[in-house]
């Protein structure tokens, strides 16, 4: 798997992310510069998050193209993985003030993140995963 194309796959799912969820943080609700610089920069840091959870799971498994074997203990972990570097990384954004939710951002009671950008972190790099899985050709590495 090539690093290059796995970022441009996380980057471009992260930013579609990233667009769709932007009205749910106070001063990103309209399309400007501004608001898509932010989400910008918020994609390209959640693809590097996901070429650390790939290069992770290389070392853990001893393999470069372990995500195209995918078992019901590596969805669990990268889900799990994802939970909790998601609410980590909510809960020190908003304690440091890099960001504020809107009313409209739904929460998960007790933890107080938003939802989506948990999801997020769950869901998209299963995504990537599976679309750089389905783009190899075959001999390419």
């Amino acid at each position: 798997m090539g690093k290059f194309r796995l970022f441009l796959i996380a980057f471009a799912l992260n930013f579609v992310w990233e667009m769709i969820q932007m009205r749910e943080y106070v001063g990103l609700a309209g399309i400007s510069f501004g608001s898509t610089a932010a989400c910008s920069a918020a994609a390209i840091g959640d693809s590097g998050y996901i070429l650390l959870l790939y290069w992770s799971g290389s070392i853990v498994t001893a393999d470069r193209t372990w995500i195209s074997r995918m078992t019901p203990l590596r969805l669990g972990a990268i889900v799990a993985v994802g939970f909790l570097v998601a609410v980590i990384m909510e809960r020190a954004a908003l304690f440091l003030s890099w960001w504020q939710y809107a009313a409209s951002m739904p929460r998960i009671p007790v933890l107080s993140v938003g939802l989506w950008p948990v999801l997020q972190l769950m869901t998209v790099p299963l995504a990537v995963f599976w679309v750089a899985k389905h783009s190899t050709t075959s001999g390419q590495e």
